[in-house]
């Protein structure tokens, strides 16, 4: 498979650390962090944002080959509880997918306990704002197309997605999600999302069936999405068709904006098509969340 050269360098390697909690993937880089971009639009590397007064770092991934003319699309990606912003671009191919399908891809880095999101806080210094100003800041490049920001995550990243999609942002035009989902009473007088969802059914830290996670009791997923499909108007019933022998997909009818999700059977706390890692549970090779996020967005 063609690797990026700067993942490349990352080298994602079979032994990964979870946060003491548990939560989440984090496959250790090789090598020390990408070198500063040359541009916004081209290149890899780290830079920083000023927010509330300190310096918030992100990641980087320009498509190679960008005619250094067009305005591009941006894939925001969010790691997981204790995870890091670039080493999750590598573990998701999302780098890849950003060369093979040209956007730019931009993955900040928590900076809260453990690396972790606050996705429950709508302060003007939390982790909420700090995605609005920073996409309001990259839609204003010259080489980006403000109008086609996307939003995806993985776990607890995810759970910020969802964040998003229910305070109602107006850079983000639509999300996706891997392994943690809500639905509640802050979503209510948002706009219609669109939304697709990977989650599997053998997940013990998230579990599919609702309980206990390392965060926060969740309810189950059915009960999540059917919040998500009353809000954006869909009829009560998706239509379910079999990809493969271990994956379905549920597509809502009716909707005012896509919504869409893809249950693994027995799948863990994993990203779909990723490298598995056996102690969090199988990783299918049926589909890749990447792909098909980059499908769902219009990439």
């Amino acid at each position: 498979m063609r690797r990026l050269a700067t993942i490349a360098a990352l080298a994602v390697v079979l032994v990964v650390g979870c946060s003491p909690r548990g939560d989440d993937v984090r496959p250790q880089p090789t090598t020390a962090a990408p070198s500063a971009i040359d541009g916004f639009c081209s290149g890899t590397g780290i830079r920083t944002f000023e927010f509330a007064g300190a310096d918030r770092p992100y990641f980087v991934h320009g498509p190679q080959g960008w005619d250094g003319e067009s305005d591009l699309p941006v894939v925001y990606l969010f790691h997981g509880l204790g995870g890091q912003a670039d080493v999750n671009a590598a573990y998701t191919g999302l780098a890849e997918v950003a060369d093979d399908r040209g956007f730019v891809l931009v993955a900040p880095q928590a900076v809260g306990e453990n690396n972790s999101w606050d996705y429950r806080s709508d302060a003007p210094d939390g982790d909420i704002a700090f995605v609005e100003a920073l996409a309001s800041m990259v839609g204003a490049q010259d080489c980006v197309d403000p109008e086609r920001q996307f939003a995806a995550g993985l776990s607890n990243g995810s759970a910020l997605v969802f964040a998003l999609a229910c305070s109602g942002t107006p850079t983000m035009q639509g999300y996706a999600g891997v392994a943690a989902a809500f639905y509640d009473a802050s979503c209510e007088g948002s706009p219609p999302a669109p939304i697709v969802y990977f989650h599997g059914t053998g997940d013990e830290v998230v579990p599919f069936d609702g309980g206990p996670t390392p965060i926060e009791p969740i309810e189950p997923v059915a009960t999540t999405m059917a919040g998500w499909a009353e809000h954006d108007g869909c009829g009560p019933d998706a239509d379910v068709t079999s990809v493969g022998d271990d994956v379905e997909h549920l597509v809502w009818q009716g909707c005012e904006e896509p919504l869409e999700a893809y249950y693994i059977d027995g799948g863990g706390h994993v990203w779909p098509g990723a490298p598995p890692f056996d102690f969090l549970g199988p990783t299918t090779t049926t589909i890749s969340a990447s792909v098909v996020l980059a499908d769902f967005f219009g990439l």
